[in-house]
């Protein structure tokens, strides 16, 4: 797999639990759907970002090393 591809999937996961935390903390600020539409593509992100850093794990591979 393509390190620009590796990093991305690896950066998932932060992005997914970053925008989880500010939607939560901005909560009040936000209508329904936003606060809705923010918590689903992070839940969304993380999910992504675990499956791939299982896959890290149970292959026993560093997730942003290459296999050059």
């Amino acid at each position: 797999m393509k390190k620009t591809i590796r990093f991305l999937l690896f950066l998932t996961f932060g992005v997914g639990n970053l925008l989880l935390i500010f939607s939560r903390i901005f909560s009040d600020h936000l209508n329904d759907f936003l606060l809705g539409f923010l918590e689903g593509i992070s839940v969304v992100l993380i999910i992504n970002g675990t499956i791939y850093l299982t896959r890290c794990a149970i292959k026993r591979e560093h997730p942003l090393k290459t296999n050059k």
